[in-house]
């Protein structure tokens, strides 16, 4: 018997660290026999049982006391219902507890109807939590719950289950207040109330004893005077008794937040119905205490609104931050900064907290709950932190200025013993030794328009991780011609329009390679396409600048102009002096490919007479042309002669003088060529009218003879004629060209007179 009595003890024990629980009568006491304990009368939907505050997939509380302390004698119901029903329409929830005899019969216990509830969607289920304090009438003895739930529509589902179990006889013994926590201090003695109750059904009844261990070395404890009578007795069902101890530990006991736990030996026990007498507890029970030390420093925890970050200080050392955290804080221009001081008592005693300003280069303002004052006046006897408890400061610090680097900080004391300094740095803006763009694709040759590519540019923000006041946010905007279009398929967005939000933590893998869609129109008409990526770090309530920007270049070709035949800009005082020709010639592309030959304006008929002074521009393919560029026509000898002075080759010293005397306008050049056409004219037109009087002075004179018809002459070949310069201009492009008697074109290298199309 004794060890069946020793063996409900230790499961009693496993309930909880301070409920004590056991049944001397439950093995004679048989489950309701379901094969299972969920019925499955309506497959789908189950309910379980647990303390307050436990997760539904933790383990179930199932032994119970019918008269537990008020904190043990909550159920939580947590109902479990697949999502194939229609939970949204569900009207009412019934709840019953039930007592099952020997003989399997049900008595109801308590019941609960819930109307209002909070449905919470799962994946494949919905569930309905509530809590439940039942009362202290229900009887020791096995338990079935059943739940009843209707819809709206009528319909209703029932299903129930079994293995709950409440107490017959069973007590608790620890805290009155299961939610405080006890602290101690070498420094002074504590009281400790300790409660010990009988939680069996009612009408029962034990019998007790606690006694202390006057041995222990961490700690002396003892009863109060007004305790020590109540450390034995009996109690019945429901009644419970109060008893105090003096604790006061030892001064090496006394570690921050050290756990002291104290022994009491505590007797409970009861008669059975053979008058033995069961033990309920006979054994020692350990009551936890948390052990404080008298003096602490300020515990110092600094925030600020914009970063997830923050700064510790703590026993009077420096920051607690990684020791690989760069702890500055950057501005960024402004002229002021704010931040948060939690500060925190880790003492036994109630403390005075105050404030020194370390840099006095700035001015200083604290915010708190009590108002907005300035540091000097703060009043520190007016400002207390209770023992474990904590106050809120919000430090607004002006006057900034310029600056290159400066340190922040105070000395915070408690009473003017224990002093604790917290300091950072602040700086206009991060600064980074790597670079933070690169580029892996340089475009050298220039691209046909239109251009559609895809280039790649890397985003390096690794070094920012270890500044600890900044999250590594960041906005990327870009720039270039309106002509340009570029795209970012990564973030789905036109980088050109919109600015992109960055952050590194979530965006490493597209920052790492990161591909732009970049359009480049036919209209666009530069030789080369600037496009720039700019940085700006994301700080809440700051206009940041920006940081980092990178320029891509991509070179395009642009279709080759034509060559201006305009030389209206000429004045027409040029000489015919090779230096000046010489000094005019620039160096320019051309359309042969040649480097050393430039570009002609164009001869469209191909008669020799260049488009600018061509009069006749669709003069016939092989025709002989004048040097306006019209074709010569020959007639007969007998007849009068026409207007074919346009082959009469001018003496070389007129040809000479003309050509020094051409200017670069195209205009004078035409007027020059037409005076001297017209001196040819008249000259020719005299001498056919001297021809012709002859002839009519001949043919009036008498004569017998008869006329001979004149036999041509036989062609008699004619020395080579060296060819001269018929006409000479300067083009818009700064070359000098000269157009020959025999339609070659001549143009000047600097050096000599070379035909055109050769070096």
């Amino acid at each position: 018997m004794q060890n069946r009595v020793i063996a409900g003890l230790v499961t009693a024990l496993i309930l909880s660290s301070c409920l004590i629980s056991y049944n001397a009568e439950s093995h004679n006491l048989p489950l309701k026999s379901t094969g299972s304990e969920h019925s499955a009368r309506d497959a789908g939907a189950e309910i379980k049982i647990h303390r307050p505050g436990d997760s539904v997939d933790s383990p179930e509380t199932l032994n119970w006391a019918p008269n537990n302390v008020s904190e043990y004698a909550i159920m939580q119901f947590t109902i479990l219902i697949d999502n194939g029903f229609d939970v949204e329409n569900i009207d009412q929830i019934t709840i019953v507890g039930s007592w099952i005899s020997n003989s399997g019969q049900l008595f109801e216990q308590f019941r609960l109807d819930l109307t209002e509830f909070t449905i919470v969607g799962g994946i494949t289920s919905s569930s309905i939590t509530e809590n439940y304090s039942y009362p202290d009438t229900v009887w020791g003895g096995n338990y079935s719950i059943d739940v009843g739930i209707t819809f709206a529509d009528g319909e209703a589902i029932s299903f129930d289950r079994s293995g709950l179990q409440f107490i017959s006889k069973s007590f608790y013994f620890g805290y009155s207040d299961l939610s405080e926590e006890n602290y101690l201090c070498s420094c002074e003695k504590k009281i400790l109330s300790l409660t010990l109750k009988n939680t069996g059904e009612d009408e029962t009844e034990f019998s007790y004893q606690l006694s202390l261990n006057d041995t222990a070395e961490i700690a002396r404890v003892e009863w109060t005077e007004e305790t020590e009578p109540l450390t034995s007795g009996t109690l019945p069902a429901g009644e419970a008794v109060i008893v105090e101890l003096k604790v006061q530990i030892s001064n090496e006991a006394a570690g921050k937040f050290s756990v002291i736990n104290l022994p009491i030996y505590v007797e409970v026990s009861f008669e059975n119905d053979e008058g033995e007498q069961v033990y309920l507890a006979d054994e020692q029970f350990l009551i936890e205490a948390i052990a404080l030390p008298e003096e602490v420093f300020p515990k110092i925890v600094v925030t600020f609104d914009n970063f997830t970050h923050s700064i510790v200080f703590e026993d009077g050392l420096p920051s607690l931050s990684p020791p690989f955290a760069n702890e500055d804080y950057f501005t960024y221009g402004q002229d002021f900064l704010k931040f948060n001081v939690n500060i925190s008592n880790l003492g036994y005693y109630n403390r005075l907290v105050s404030f020194q300003a370390t840099n006095q280069a700035f001015d200083y303002r604290l915010i708190s709950s009590s108002g907005n004052i300035s540091i000097d006046e703060y009043k520190p006897d007016e400002n207390q932190i209770s023992s474990l408890g904590f106050t809120h400061y919000e430090i607004l610090v002006t006057n900034i200025g310029d600056y290159e680097s400066e340190t922040i900080g105070f000395d915070v004391n408690f009473n003017d013993s224990m002093t604790s300094r917290f300091s950072f740095d602040i700086r206009p803006e991060p600064i980074v030794v790597g670079p933070v763009f690169t580029e892996s694709q340089i475009h050298d040759e220039p691209l046909e328009l239109p251009v559609n590519l895809s280039k790649i540019i890397q985003i390096n923000l690794i070094e920012y991780e270890n500044f600890l006041l900044f999250n590594n946010h960041w906005t990327l905007h870009c720039t270039s011609s309106s002509e340009v279009l570029i795209s970012i398929p990564a973030f789905s967005t036109d980088c050109v329009d919109t600015e992109i939000s960055l952050s590194f933590d979530s965006d490493f893998d597209q920052l790492a390679n990161l591909v732009l869609s970049i359009t480049i129109s036919e209209e666009y008409n530069a030789e080369n396409v600037s496009i720039v990526f700019s940085l700006s770090p994301i700080i809440t309530g700051y206009s940041t600048p920006v940081l980092h920007s990178y320029t891509v270049d991509i070179p395009v070709k642009l279709a080759d102009d034509e060559v201006d035949g305009d030389n209206s800009g000429s004045d027409g005082t040029e000489e015919n002096d090779e230096n000046n020709s010489q000094n005019d010639t620039e160096t320019i592309d051309n359309s042969t490919g040649d480097d050393n030959i430039p570009d002609i304006e164009p001869d469209t008929d191909g008669d020799g007479v260049l488009d600018n002074a061509d009069n006749c521009p669709d003069t016939t393919i092989g025709s002989v042309v004048d040097d306006s560029g019209c074709e010569v026509v020959e007639q007969d000898s007998a007849d009068e002669l026409d207007e074919t002075t346009d082959n009469i080759i001018e003496p070389e010293s007129n040809n000479q003088q003309e050509s020094d005397s051409v200017a670069s306008n195209r205009g004078e050049s035409n007027v020059m060529q037409y005076v001297t056409i017209g001196l040819i004219l008249i000259v020719v037109t005299i001498a056919v009218l001297f021809v012709r009087s002859k002839r009519s002075s001949k043919q009036n004179l008498p004569t017998s003879k008869t006329i001979q018809p004149v036999m041509p002459l036989p062609v008699m070949p004619l020395p080579a004629i060296e060819p001269v310069v018929l006409q000479q201009w300067t083009d818009s492009n700064g070359y000098s060209w000269r157009q020959m008697s025999d339609q070659t074109i001549m143009w000047w290298n600097g050096t000599d007179w070379i035909p055109y199309g050769k070096n």
